[in-house]
Order: structure tokens, then sequence, then C-alpha cells
């Protein structure tokens, strides 16, 4: 499917940090997945690329993950970031995609490149991905929130911090 592949595309971007951005069953699912294989710590680990949830409006949680992340930046470093909305109108969502792509902005002229956007085909988000070149993949139409993790919404940051995703759906069959 496209998500191995678009997860292949981005790690030789070389990012340090992959930011979810998402609120609800758009995260929730991933924070569970990746805690129960990786434990609570896992960024303590000094893992190949670190895993920042912005899943809150809280603005000391956003202006936290944006001071771990702008000395990446301003070092010549990468983040990636994946914005998640079904609807493609989740305000929290949209809000905080907003403050971290200006951000993004700042360091990197090719910033759409360091972005995937994850939400309905022909919601508002997904039409905006298509204008600004961000990459995008398909929440199909019947999965909801809570069951989300187990299509891109959580193949694609788990796979990208190195869960074998093909496994991970094997053993969801089962």
């Amino acid at each position: 499917n496209g998500i191995k592949e678009l997860i292949d595309e981005k790690k030789r971007l070389n990012p340090l940090y992959i930011v979810v951005i998402g609120i609800g069953g758009s995260n929730l699912g991933v924070v569970a997945v990746q805690e129960a294989i990786y434990g609570k710590l896992y960024n303590e680990l000094n893992p190949k690329v670190k895993i920042l949830y912005a899943d809150t409006v809280d603005s000391d949680t956003i202006n936290h993950i944006m001071k771990i992340i702008e000395p990446v930046l301003k070092n010549g470093g990468n983040i990636l970031l994946n914005a998640i909305s079904k609807s493609g109108s989740t305000t929290e969502t949209i809000a905080n995609f907003e403050i971290l792509v200006e951000l993004l902005k700042k360091y990197k002229k090719d910033y759409n490149k360091y972005i995937v956007i994850t939400s309905d085909e022909g919601s508002k988000f997904w039409n905006l991905a298509q204008k600004e070149d961000f990459d995008t993949l398909a929440i199909p139409k019947k999965v909801v929130g809570r069951y989300s993790v187990l299509s891109a919404v959580g193949l694609f940051p788990l796979g990208f911090i190195g869960i074998d995703i093909i496994e991970l759906l094997k053993g969801s069959r089962q």
C-alpha cells in the first residue's frame, strides 16, 4: 500500500522527530500502540526518530513541543509533521497545525516536503493539502476515530517509528 512507500520516502529526510497533530481517536490509538510496544519512555531511549503528540490546545504543551523541535530546525535538522483530522475541520488540530507549520516555514524553504496530512478525501484539510502540495493519506469513509489506528491514521506514524505495521495488521486480524 501507499503508506509503506510514503514512510520510506519521508525517512529519507532523516527527521529527528515526527509530531503527530491530532486529538481524540486521531492519536489515542497511536499513543496506546506505541506505549504497548515501546513503553511510555520511548523517546528517552534515544531512538532514531522520536515522536511527539500535539493533542491539546494547552499553550504550555505546544510551547514545549516548539522548544524541543525549534533547536533541531535551527541546527539544520529535520522534523516531520503528521496532521490528522477525519472531518478536516477539527479546531484544535488545525490551530496546532498552523502554529507548527509557521515554525517549519521559518527554517525550511521546502517546508511542504515535511508535512503529511491524513484526512477524509475531499475535506477542507485534504483540499488545503492538495493546494499546498503536502503529501496526503486518506482515512477510509467507514472508519471512525477509535478504530482508526489500524488505518493510515495509526499505521503511518507507528510505521515511521519502526513498528512492523504488517505484523500489527496480521495480529489485529487474529
